[in-house]
Parts: C-alpha cells; sequence; structure tokens
C-alpha cells in the first residue's frame, strides 16, 4: 500500500492464488468522512477480469460496517 501524494488516494496491490488459479490486483482506498471506498481491479492467470467496489463505513470508534 501506498499514499498518492497528488490525490490523496491509497494505492493497494496484491496477489494470490485459488486451487490451481492464480490472480493479482490492483485498485486504490478513498478516505472521505467516515467512509473508505476501495475499488479494486483483480485478472486471473485465465484472463479473467473483475472488478469490485467496497464501502466501509465508521459507525463508532470501534466499529467499522461494510
Amino acid at each position: 500500500m501506498s499514499l498518492n501524494a497528488g490525490t490523496g488516494q491509497l494505492q493497494v496491490f496484491g496477489y494470490g492464488y485459488d486451487g490451481d488459479v492464480y490472480f493479482s490486483n490492483t485498485g486504490a482506498m478513498d478516505l472521505k468522512d467516515k467512509k473508505i471506498t476501495w475499488k479494486m481491479n483483480e485478472v486471473t492467470i485465465n484472463k479473467t477480469k473483475s472488478k469490485y467496489t467496497v464501502t466501509f463505513s465508521l459507525e463508532n470508534p470501534n466499529l467499522l460496517s461494510v
């Protein structure tokens, strides 16, 4: 994870495997008010492409919900 100082976004990346399918992903997290929006693009070794968007909300100092 790294911070893009120009946009204020956290850049994220990852890789892994599930059984015999390997994947890699890239994306960014935006932090606004009490919400974190995580957008990610994923591609598998089989060339399957997926996009995910997850929004987390800070309900109170001890509770983060999806």
